[in-house]
């Protein structure tokens, strides 16, 4: 069972006046030091459906993908832990990687081009996105504790680590509402007019929470009005586009560029190999369009390899992420992973119980909402303490759902969703038959509830509150196909 992963790193300090959020994560430290620690209690399955990595269980054994076949080639000082050092065959290789994605060619040159369609870029490679997005900052002058000033635009909801991540940086917010995911052009429009020290705009499509899609109509009356605020640095996170399993209707901003060949010189790409099943090489780019920034004049503690872009993967791990990039399997893969993702929808559409709402249907990441305010005012007696309970909010939802029937979701308020909708997120990547097994343990706990003015069930907590400190995670030890696998 995987941890929670990256939403664990929610800044205190951002909700340090958000007595529901600050709950939500301890409830997610303590299901994921649950998950470290257990898979079963007395016989009783639990079902952590909280995170969004890839699902081991697609993945094929490839002899591609171990380090075995470039161990050999590598010198032992390229074996420190980072590099200073970018592999010009994997320059290349992600350079085509989100050519593929975003249809815009990019080359890393002196600025000449025989295909005038391509964008002349510099590549930034790290260990973690977020390195990136501190450099980024940086260098946008968005960061308070350096002298900087201005604003980041995010959208709500939102992956909540963003904003956290930012307040960490010393970078002001300020929020879109947008409906489940999708952005209002003329909202889109107010607000940079209305907050003209807005320096930059971060958004990623297919969304996470909402598992929503950026279509060819939105898209394009997003760039119209990007296009009139020139001074809005774009950051497109794109790491759920390689698992995009509605493709043809998914839709890329750059793609805009024929109507508006401007909107590309003014936007970053952010990806990384994660959400493909490479987690554990801790690859992660951003491609940056030539002369956007200065040459860095600063580093951060920890040498060359620890620039304004965080620290550069070793050789080894440079040359691996190359070998499972070239791989003539790597898109069956992900084909796999993309086919097992529909199926889990279809069968959530299918089994959900009727209390459950599906508040967006993903079209592109193996993440989504569900409403829950069917439950709303339900009370429960708990069979130890006698104490009665009443669901109102999401948290509520989640900790009744994870402490009485073992399934653990994300309580949708750490995406900035009003707790009190009873929103949480699901992942689809579960194991197959899994989604029936967990709504069958759904509907058994419900059948339960009642009103406070009834008589209440009394019911049976499956685990304490706090599982034993002493309890240690098991060693992880690589997978067969030499790849580790974190969430997020």
């Amino acid at each position: 069972m995987s941890p929670t992963g990256t939403l664990l790193k929610l800044s205190p300090s951002l909700s340090k006046d958000d007595d529901v959020k600050t709950k939500s994560l301890n409830f997610l430290t303590k299901v994921e030091n649950f998950f470290r620690s257990f898979g079963s209690v007395n016989g009783q399955d639990f079902y952590n459906l909280t995170s969004a990595e890839t699902p081991a269980f697609v993945a094929t054994k490839e002899e591609e993908l171990t380090t075995e076949k470039v161990i050999g080639d590598i010198k032992p000082q390229q074996l420190a832990r980072y590099s200073n050092t970018l592999s010009p065959e994997l320059l290349e290789k992600l350079l085509e990687y989100s050519t593929k994605i975003t249809g815009k060619g990019y080359h890393q040159d002196d600025g000449k081009s025989s295909d005038s369609s391509s964008l002349s870029v510099n590549v930034e490679l790290s260990n973690t996105m977020f390195n990136l997005l501190s450099g980024i900052y940086s260098e946008l002058g968005l960061c308070r504790g350096k002298g900087g000033s201005g604003k980041l635009l995010l959208l709500k909801p939102c992956f909540g680590y963003y904003a956290s991540h930012a307040e960490k940086n010393g970078v002001d917010i300020e929020f879109l509402e947008t409906e489940n995911g999708i952005i209002d052009p003329e909202k889109l429009d107010n607000i940079l007019k209305e907050n003209a020290d807005i320096k930059a705009f971060l958004f990623n499509y297919p969304n996470n929470p909402c598992g929503t899609l950026l279509t060819k109509d939105n898209a394009e009356a997003i760039a119209k009005i990007l296009s009139r605020h020139k001074y809005v640095t774009i950051i497109s996170d794109d790491i759920f586009f390689p698992v995009c399993y509605d493709g043809e209707n998914s839709y890329h901003l750059s793609q805009c560029k024929n109507e508006y060949p401007d909107i590309t010189k003014n936007m970053i790409l952010l990806n990384g190999l994660s959400k493909i099943g490479a987690a554990g090489l801790g690859i992660s780019w951003a491609i940056i369009p030539k002369n956007m920034f200065p040459e860095s004049s600063e580093e951060l503690e920890g040498g060359p390899a620890a620039s304004f872009f965080g620290h550069i993967p070793n050789l080894l791990c440079q040359q691996v992420a190359y070998q499972f990039l070239t791989s003539p399997k790597l898109q069956t893969f992900i084909g796999a992973q993309m086919q097992h993702y529909r199926e889990n929808l279809e069968d959530l559409k299918k089994d959900k119980p009727h209390c459950i709402k599906l508040v967006t249907e993903p079209k592109g990441t193996n993440v989504c909402l569900l409403d829950f305010s069917g439950l709303k005012d339900l009370s429960y007696k708990d069979k130890n303490t006698e104490i009665v309970k009443t669901l109102k909010t999401d948290l509520d939802v989640a900790e009744f759902l994870f402490y009485y029937a073992g399934i653990a979701l994300v309580p949708g308020n750490l995406f900035f969703i009003d707790e009190n909708k009873m929103q949480l997120r699901i992942t689809l990547s579960m194991q197959p038959n899994e989604l029936k097994k967990c709504f069958g343990k759904f509907d058994s706990l419900i059948s339960k509830l009642g009103r406070e003015s009834e008589n209440l069930e009394v019911i049976e907590r499956l685990i304490e509150d706090k599982p034993s400190p002493s309890l240690r995670a098991p060693a992880v030890s690589l997978p067969d196909d030499g790849i580790t696998r974190m969430a997020s």
